[in-house]
């Protein structure tokens, strides 16, 4: 009796979060909307299916990667050019002329500081950074090659983790938390057919990049922000592995997407730090997943939305909790993306406005600590008069934890509340606070947590 007085305990105050989520989204709608201004037909949503790697200064629940489009650069006049977002500026005019000749040459560099106020492990503080070091050769312009792009990841991680050292969080609330490691994270060549209807992906890869996207999560710190985050051998940041995608985009308003990866995660191999010999040899576990998309705009207030849904299943051996084993595993997501707002209605490319996202997902529940995972959570880019590029941000993420699994606690669930200051076109820095309930699903106190985080585009 007193586990089921416990368990209701714990879905009473899930579901007190969740209701105290929603009634913040239902405010900032009505007063955004009622501002909304008639566009173009003409004109489609600045925000369709994400089926390109997303732009270096795009924050997922990985870490940062560039556009596969570099080149669009090397178009532009040289004043134009000294106006890109790099730190390190145009290298007395070197960078213009790699781009180009088709090679791009970038780095982004994070870093972290975390304070652990009350419960959780413990109080105190933590700091990390992650450091990726990008190159991009495009083979139209480097070796007259249509549609070819070759792309490389460097990438270093180090520092204390606050979910592991003083919070003890189940859902990881830095989506650059990691072990220590230095690695080729990502190693691929993609070829674009039929001006990019078709794009064919080979090599090591963030499935993340191609799967799974969430644009309207991407300023959230926490990783169950958007992200399928009990898929847990999900190949992504930051074990990516050797595989092959498929994407097929034959309009601006659908999209299917197939993949095919390295699965010996699942066996404890960090493919992060791998080549590609798992990939053919033992273990011989393979990691499929298959996604549909389909965007849309409602014209006459030009607000763009998506919605996503994809499948995944692995083919190893895992172990159940009640003492078996099973042959393959199973998952499923998906996300819908809205925006609820444009301050400027008419200006293609002014972020401004206001966007939610409400993500699912499911995994086995024989095999998996977490069966059920929801996030929901709202933006507002440029809320304060002359902040045009600012982003202020509330969300929401609750884990169901397995019953069979051991915890104590039936749900974990992160609020978080976020500031993005863009200091400069290369600089942006983070001001981020988030409430954990029930971390790790233990016995351990609500946990309050701040985080800032610096990050530079070089």
């Amino acid at each position: 009796m007193g586990r089921v007085i416990e368990m209701a305990r714990d879905k009473q105050s899930a579901v007190r979060v969740w209701l105290a989520a929603g009634f913040a989204v239902l405010a900032v709608t009505p007063m955004a909307t009622a501002q909304n201004k008639s566009i173009s037909d003409d004109e489609f949503a600045s925000i369709p299916l994400e089926y390109e790697v997303p732009d270096s200064r795009a924050r997922t629940p990985r870490p940062e990667q560039p556009t596969t489009e570099p080149t669009r650069a090397s178009t532009t006049e040289p004043a134009e050019l000294e106006a890109l977002p790099y730190l390190t500026g145009d290298w007395n005019g070197w960078r213009r002329q790699l781009i180009d000749k088709g090679i791009t040459l970038e780095a982004t560099a994070t870093l972290e500081e975390t304070r652990n106020f009350s419960g959780g492990i413990q109080p105190g503080n933590t700091g990390q950074y992650l450091f990726d070091l990008y190159l991009t050769l495009d083979t139209d312009k480097l070796l007259q090659f249509k549609g070819g792009t070759f792309f490389v990841d460097f990438q270093s991680h180090g520092g204390e983790s606050a979910s592991q050292e003083t919070v003890g969080d189940w859902q990881w609330l830095s989506n650059i938390d990691s072990r220590e490691t230095t690695q080729i994270s990502e190693l691929w060549y993609q070829q674009s057919i039929g001006d990019g209807v078709i794009k064919l992906k080979v090599g090591k890869i963030d499935v993340n990049g191609d799967f799974a996207v969430c644009d309207f999560a991407d300023n959230f710190l926490n990783s169950g922000m958007g992200y399928p985050i009990s898929d847990a051998p999900l190949p992504t940041y930051p074990d990516p592995a050797f595989g092959v995608d498929l994407v097929v985009t034959p309009n601006e308003h659908f999209a299917v997407s197939f993949g095919v990866f390295d699965g010996s995660l699942q066996e404890g191999m960090r493919t992060g730090r791998l080549g590609p010999a798992t990939l053919w040899g033992a273990p011989s576990d393979l990691f499929f997943i298959a996604e549909v998309g389909t965007a849309w705009n409602i014209e006459s207030l030009a607000l763009p939305g998506s919605l996503i849904a994809g499948a995944t299943y692995h083919t190893g051996t895992f172990d159940q909790f009640n003492g078996g084993t099973q042959n393959g595993a199973a998952g499923a997501y998906a996300t819908f993306q809205q925006r609820l707002w444009r301050e400027n209605p008419s200006a293609e490319d002014d972020p401004q406005g206001v966007a939610c996202f409400l993500s699912l997902d499911w995994s086995e529940p024989h095999v998996s600590e977490v069966d059920w995972h929801c996030s929901i959570g709202a933006t507002w880019t440029g809320a304060i008069p002359n902040r045009d590029e600012d982003v202020i941000g509330l969300g929401v993420s609750t884990v169901w934890f397995n019953k069979d699994a051991g915890f104590t606690d039936s749900t974990e669930s992160a609020v978080e509340a976020f500031y993005k200051l863009q200091l400069a076109p290369s600089m942006s820095t983070w001001f981020d606070v988030q409430y954990i309930v029930n971390p790790g699903g233990t016995d351990a106190d609500n946990a309050l947590v701040g985080t800032v985080r610096l990050e530079f585009s070089l």
